[in-house]
């Protein structure tokens, strides 16, 4: 619901500087004879602005940081491996796999520190990179990720608004997943009791809208998992640095993504 009322906000920003531009236009080059082209005339410019301004938005992201670069180099344990838009980390398990989302903004290779501590606990990892770094642009790679690639159990699972999407498409889809994993996330509509839930979130997180993710609890099945790590934020999640709005972390970013990476593998335990 952010996300699109920002989108809406931008949008209609968009029509307003499109429409000054216009008048601007129309002082300089002269007024166009008709309504028709005074109609196009303000589109054309309206587009120009929301191209600009978009570009500007979306190629203004998180970065993945040295710690995350080093860990896609795999280990003796872990392969990393690159197609298309997946990273796939293939590690000794071969029963379950992790389907993960990244959160707005943020480089999917932000995620491979913590996704290389659950493949070496034995489930295999899939990050998705969605276009423009935006999780709601993805889902169809997930479809697409699950049907290439055979596991007995696939985990769900995504950071922030890249957890409100694996949220999404579990509701809709629950035959597909056998568990849900939301870090500093929840679920936007009704989850099936059968499905396996872990949510996870920093005592310190500064971007987490509180009250949605207490609402959003109701949704959850009965007896869900709920983590709270004390000293953790919104962006230690990922390995990408800090993040505007978020609290102060007492944990590092390898502790938090240790107690993470034991989270979801407890879950993965239960599905066995």
């Amino acid at each position: 619901m952010k996300y699109l009322a920002l989108t809406l906000l931008a949008l209609l920003g968009c029509l307003a500087l499109g429409i000054l531009a216009t008048r601007l236009l129309r002082k300089a080059c002269g007024h166009p004879k008709s309504l028709a082209a005074r109609i196009i005339t303000t589109l054309l410019c309206s587009s120009l602005v929301l191209v600009g301004a978009g570009a500007l938005y979306l190629g203004n992201y998180y970065h993945a940081n040295d710690d995350a670069l080093a860990a896609l180099e795999g280990d003796d344990t872990v392969s990393v491996t690159s197609t298309g838009n997946i990273l796939r980390f293939d590690g000794p398990g071969q029963q379950t796999a992790l389907l993960f989302m990244p959160g707005a903004k943020v480089e999917a290779r932000a995620y491979a520190p913590l996704m290389l501590l659950v493949a070496r606990g034995g489930v295999d990892c899939f990050v998705v990179s969605p276009p423009a770094n935006m999780a709601f642009l993805g889902e169809n790679m997930m479809e697409e990720c699950l049907r290439e690639n055979q596991y007995s159990h696939w985990i769900l699972g995504g950071h922030s608004l890249g957890g409100l999407v694996a949220a999404s498409y579990v509701s809709s889809h629950p035959q597909q997943a056998d568990g849900l994993v939301l870090l500093a996330s929840y679920a936007p509509g009704p989850i099936d009791q059968s499905i396996a839930v872990c949510s996870v979130y920093g005592s310190e997180d500064g971007v987490l809208n509180r009250e949605l993710y207490a609402e959003a609890q109701s949704r959850l099945p009965q007896g869900h998992a709920e983590v709270c790590l004390e000293g953790g934020n919104h962006a230690y999640f990922g390995s990408y640095g800090p993040q505007r709005g978020d609290g102060k972390a007492t944990l590092t970013p390898a502790q938090q993504q240790e107690q993470t990476a034991q989270a979801i593998l407890g879950l993965a335990g239960q599905l066995s």
